[in-house]
């Protein structure tokens, strides 16, 4: 039974191991785009850019923080640091289990929103603002508001032209993430 306990030990030091180093890899990727957000200047002036990278970056630190109470607590063979370990493990289950529920009953609301998003940046598409519609189009391989006739007599740009589905609508795929 103590060799049992052992192997157990051993394979979740190396699994909280695993997360500490994805932790520290989401909190690097996270300050990266956070410090290169402003060259997406055309979307930066109408939405808020800095959710998403300062998004990973508390969730790089919570992971990090987790793993490193895990590790602890099993290299140390410490009760007390095990038990904050799966007391977090706990809230944190709970909270992913809350997040999904109310992403799955507020599906329409995010999508309307990323509708009206994808809209207001289609209508923002000028040179003047860098032409936004160009990030998104690169983002998720899609073209136009809803088709490439959305450019209408005007050049298609090169954003919509390298995709090779030109019907992809972005709102609809930015909507669903795809």
């Amino acid at each position: 039974m103590n060799c049992l306990a052992g192997i157990v030990n051993f394979i979740l030091y190396v699994v909280n191991v695993v997360f500490l180093v994805v932790g520290i890899l989401l909190i690097v990727l996270g300050s990266i785009m956070l410090s290169h957000i402003n060259q997406f200047t055309g979307i930066a002036s109408l939405v808020d850019t800095n959710t998403i990278p300062v998004c990973i970056t508390v969730l790089g630190v919570l992971i990090f923080i987790i793993s490193f109470f895990g590790c602890c607590g099993i290299f140390k063979q410490s009760t007390c640091m095990t038990g904050t370990y799966a007391t977090m493990i706990f809230i944190l289950f709970i909270l992913e289990l809350v997040l999904t529920c109310w992403v799955f009953v507020n599906r329409s609301a995010f999508v309307k929103d990323m509708t009206a998003l994808v809209n207001t940046v289609w209508d923002e598409n000028t040179a003047a603002n860098d032409y936004p519609m160009g990030v998104l189009e690169l983002a998720f391989n899609c073209c136009g508001d809803n088709s490439y006739h959305d450019y209408g007599t005007q050049t298609i740009p090169g954003t919509c032209c390298g995709n090779t589905n030109r019907t992809a609508a972005c709102s609809y795929d930015m909507a669903t993430m795809r």
